[in-house]
């Protein structure tokens, strides 16, 4: 199947396609589609995770975040965009990724940042 075949098949009006992602430690590989829906304004983090739920989506995790900012930087504002990625050791914060230089910080949940939410097409 050629892209716009693939493209024909699996994207939805609404969203647009950001690369493909390959599957680490044995799971698949898949597909991301980026939704154009924005979030009206910022959100805390778990604000942002249960909007992309709204959608029947979800937050992109860093490494998604670092293949949009190399794919699709003209979808994003240049300000700080949530992961779903909460920081292991500590529970109050989580990754995000700025859309101005790339870098990825930990945060605090309660900050309010951009979000965008994803769609993954597994192969």
């Amino acid at each position: 199947m050629n892209k716009q075949s693939f493209l024909e098949a699996h994207e939805n009006v609404g969203e647009t396609y950001a690369g493909l992602v390959l599957g680490q430690d044995d799971e698949p590989d898949y597909h991301l589609f980026l939704l154009d829906e924005k979030p009206s304004s910022l959100l805390n983090w778990a604000a942002a995770v249960e909007w992309a739920e709204t959608l029947e989506a979800t937050i992109p995790s860093p490494r998604e975040l670092s293949l949009l900012f190399a794919n699709r930087p003209d979808a994003f504002e240049a300000q700080w965009h949530w992961s779903n990625s909460p920081d292991s050791a500590n529970k109050d914060k989580a990754w995000a990724q700025s859309f101005e230089d790339g870098s990825r910080v930990l945060i605090a949940k309660k900050t309010n940042c951009r979000a965008r939410a994803i769609r993954r097409v597994f192969i």
